[in-house]
């Protein structure tokens, strides 16, 4: 768990495309904050967002503050951005019961060297993130995958993994998640007709 991520928003009562680019000019940006029974639409300032969303991302806790209101925990559903400019057009935050579980997807990280490296082997990242449930206060930051056993043609699968307490990873087939992989034989024919080209 990182440190609890805050971010204080506004209430608008503004809609509609010319109130939106009204906001974008003033250089808010538009959101909504749902979560059951309760739909607030809200605008936020863009650097403490952008700050927001980089240490959270999709997947971690973060506590809103609306003005007037209580402070809310929430995850950002969906952060749209400029098809070709840098700014946040709009947010999506889904507010979370920290008593009821959620399904998000956690990112992996790997640490160590293959011992199967000096053979040559590739490490290949499979699957960049894990799709887990566990209550909104047990989200891990990631999931850390040592592979430094690794051979050349060893995997790890997603039932290998020791998943952190209170989370269960989700999925339907036992799916390598990283693997050692050997040179390609597209790269060794390369090679060899770079010798017969000497």
């Amino acid at each position: 768990m990182s440190d609890q991520i805050t971010l204080t928003v506004q209430k608008r009562e503004v809609t509609g495309k010319g109130a939106m680019r009204e906001l974008h000019r003033k250089g808010l940006v538009p959101g909504v904050y749902y979560a059951k029974g309760e739909n607030v639409l809200i605008q936020v300032e863009p650097l403490p967002l952008n700050k927001a969303y980089a240490k959270a991302g999709s997947s971690q806790l973060v506590y809103l503050n609306i003005e007037g209101g209580e402070t809310r925990p929430a995850l950002i559903k969906e952060l749209v951005r400029h098809p070709f400019k840098t700014e946040i057009t709009h947010v999506d935050f889904f507010g979370v019961d920290l008593k009821k579980a959620v399904r998000v997807r956690v990112p992996i990280e790997t640490v160590g060297k293959p011992k199967g490296a000096v053979m040559g082997g590739k490490l290949a990242v499979f699957r960049d993130g894990l799709d887990v449930e566990c209550l909104p206060t047990d989200i891990p930051d990631k999931i850390t995958l040592d592979v430094s056993d690794l051979d050349v043609g060893d995997s790890i699968h997603i039932t290998d993994i020791a998943m952190p307490q209170g989370v269960q990873a989700l999925y339907d087939e036992n799916f390598a998640v990283v693997g050692l992989v050997a040179p390609t034989a597209e790269a060794e024919e390369g090679e060899g007709a770079g010798e017969a080209a000497e």
